[in-house]
């Protein structure tokens, strides 16, 4: 099972001309709070504007409008928020499945050919670069264990569910948020599956990679970019990965003072604050005696992040980094006005027992998946199938058993390759 998640959680920000027609084309309900007492609608009062706020839900998406009612010049207008994650809403709601560049056209176009928007104008707010990897260690040991800091600024922990369960830990910055926690555990998966990503609460970053608006996840040599920022944010994850320090204290001398100290997070924010200089010497000299005499788990982690970053393009789009990638056209009907812009055509795959589409399912898989419709409906779906044949081959043998002059098989008309493959088997 591939890792990769590159873009996941996404705040779309987008203008409406009309709220009431959008709302009728795209038919989807929204809510807004009313006094209990009066039955009015709750409206915020400003200078010369009253502002109205409506909430809807579409598929995992939550959606809000905004609506600013300037009270001297009697005009209105729109703002439409959509916040929520493009690999959860491809997935039906989980975000561990890989989730490549293909998979990203598929959800980028499904948004606004749906939704009605018009990527060129949907600006992003808000976006998630990271992935998942599987590691050779189990991930949440490693995260209590072995993390210490991220540009000198101390871990949190996610505080633990009502059964105890604590997801991993974060680093809260300015512009952006660090988060590392155990994928594979959330999941109640068999695999040692890791989540890094940066969370983008500004744009200014984001914005020098040359990507602000919707459309600009639809050009490949943009998001490929993206690879940087997530490559870097790991460069500055310290952590410690030695097992025996009592050992290497001959070895390394007065570094194991230095060795100690370093384990505790306080320590780099303090000399950070006093000695920028002295915080970069030491911090560096730090890394190469924990590079030199430990397991080497940041070298794996980094391996593990540009490998899996590099598959999901080379995967998706069966051509060399750095190409351009051929997209097939769409033009979408948004308010009378044609909307060009680029898609991927995917083919459909469905379940040979229900009909549903498992498209997104590991190719050659005939049935649902139990990931992704749980283990019942799946064992149904398989269920169903192998009950067909072994019914069809018993009806047949009991047929065949009582003797017969002729063979009968030439005389079956077969509606499906499945029942000719049964005969077969």
């Amino acid at each position: 099972m591939g890792g990769i998640s590159m873009i996941d959680g996404i705040t779309i920000q987008y203008t409406i001309d009309n709220f009431e027609i959008w709302r009728e084309q795209i038919q989807i309900q929204f809510y807004n709070a009313t006094n209990t007492d009066t039955g009015e609608i709750r409206t915020k009062k400003r200078e010369h504007q009253t502002v109205t706020i409506f909430n809807g839900k579409w598929e995992t998406f939550d959606l809000e409008v905004k609506e600013v009612y300037n009270t001297q010049s009697g005009f209105k207008k729109n703002y439409l928020k959509i916040k929520g994650s493009l690999h959860k809403n491809h997935f039906q709601g989980t975000n561990y499945l890989p989730f490549n560049w293909r998979d990203l056209q598929t959800q980028v176009h499904h948004i606004c050919k749906t939704l009605l928007i018009d990527p060129n104008k949907a600006r992003i707010s808000t976006i998630e670069v990271g992935v998942n990897i599987i590691t050779p260690f189990e991930v949440t040991p490693f995260l209590k264990g072995n993390l210490i800091d991220y540009k000198g600024k101390e871990f949190k922990n996610y505080k633990a569910d009502r059964n105890g369960f604590e997801l991993g830990s974060f680093c809260d910055l300015k512009q952006y948020k660090v988060k590392l926690y155990d994928k594979g555990l959330q999941n109640k998966l068999s695999i040692n599956l890791m989540r890094f990503e940066t969370r983008f609460l500004k744009m200014q970053i984001i914005k020098s990679k040359g990507i602000l608006l919707l459309s600009d996840l639809l050009i490949f040599e943009k998001v490929i970019k993206l690879k940087s920022l997530i490559v870097k944010s790991w460069s500055n994850v310290l952590i410690y990965d030695i097992e025996n320090i009592k050992g290497l204290k001959k070895n390394i001398g007065s570094n194991y003072e230095l060795l100690l100290n370093g384990k505790n997070p306080r320590h780099w924010g303090s000399i950070k604050g006093l000695n920028r200089d002295s915080y970069n010497y030491q911090r560096g000299k730090f890394k190469d005696i924990v590079l030199k005499y430990g397991k080497n788990y940041h070298s794996i982690v980094l391996e593990l992040i540009e490998n899996e970053w590099d598959n999901l393009f080379i995967n998706s789009t069966n051509l060399p980094l750095g190409e351009s990638t051929e997209l097939h056209n769409l033009t979408l009907k948004i308010k009378g006005n044609n909307v060009e812009s680029d898609l991927i055509l995917v083919p459909k795959r469905v379940c040979l027992s229900c009909g549903k589409d498992i498209s997104n399912q590991k190719v050659g898989s005939k049935f649902c998946s139990n990931r992704l419709v749980g283990e019942r409906e799946a064992h149904k779906c398989r269920n169903i199938n192998s009950n067909y044949r072994n019914n069809f081959k018993k009806k047949l043998e009991i047929i065949q058993g009582r003797g017969l002059l002729f063979d009968i098989i030439p005389f079956f008309e077969f509606n499906n390759k499945q029942s000719i493959a049964i005969l077969q088997s």
